[in-house]
């Protein structure tokens, strides 16, 4: 019912928002596409035009204007999803069920489970400034930094229950990389990438997406690209065929 309701309110969308989708796309640029390909990590900064409030309930749009807003930034993901993975058209990973967005708790819950990894990705799209941890995801996103939230003392020993910090020698952990997202800003993630980034609550939001054939009976979105050229053919024209986007 939910994934009908955003289906609902996405027809309902003007041109404008195609073409909308269609800048945000645009942003993938063929450096960033291989980055992607290479880390399975990439920041885009200022890519989601016009970035919506925060919702009043964390990851709970309640209001038929919060359900808008999630339904055009759920257009955006897909949009960088279709880019990024270099598909015609994206689906739930989950299923024909799925909306395209989720808790962050419920995707990581069963990330490792789902089929295709390398063809789906995780979309942080925040609407207020945030600051992530990114645990086991590749430095190449973001240098570390000794001044992290995540860097470690040298070493702790438990003595009697008591947590005591040591002088000893042994090398402290590296810092884990940090990244400041503003709002307007996305994180793509790849599905194979199975850790959390630390600061993301698990009540966030975040928009999934696996690759998937523009006639998949699950398909939730098409690339902007394989959209525009079906607007132009009009009625009789494309139908959702087409090479990769």
């Amino acid at each position: 019912m939910l994934a009908a309701l955003l289906v609902g309110l996405s027809v309902q969308a003007s041109t404008t928002s195609v073409i909308e989708a269609q800048r945000v796309s645009f942003r993938v640029s063929g450096d960033v596409s291989a980055k992607f390909g290479r880390s399975g990590a990439v920041a885009l900064r200022s890519v989601i035009p016009a970035p919506s409030a925060p919702l009043q309930r964390l990851g709970c749009p309640c209001t038929l204007e919060e359900f808008a807003t999630t339904a055009r930034e759920c257009r955006f993901a897909a949009s960088l999803a279709c880019a990024l993975l270099r598909c015609d058209a994206v689906c739930d990973p989950v299923g024909e069920w799925g909306a395209g967005f989720t808790h962050a708790h419920d995707h990581y819950a069963y990330a490792h489970l789902l089929e295709e990894p390398k063809r789906s990705c995780v979309v942080v799209l925040p609407r207020e400034p945030v600051t992530l941890t990114l645990r086991g995801h590749p430095a190449t996103i973001v240098a570390p930094t000794p001044y992290s939230s995540s860097s470690h003392v040298a070493f702790f020993d438990s003595v009697d229950g008591a947590v005591e910090a040591c002088g000893s020698t042994a090398q402290a952990p590296p810092p884990e990389p940090e990244i400041c997202l503003d709002a307007g800003d996305a994180l793509v993630l790849r599905g194979d990438l199975t850790e959390p980034p630390g600061g993301l609550g698990g009540g966030s939001l975040v928009y999934h997406f696996r690759a998937c054939g523009a006639r998949d009976r699950a398909v939730l979105f098409v690339s902007p690209a394989l959209e525009a050229r079906a607007r132009l053919a009009g009625p009789g024209g494309a139908s959702g065929e087409g090479g990769p986007s």
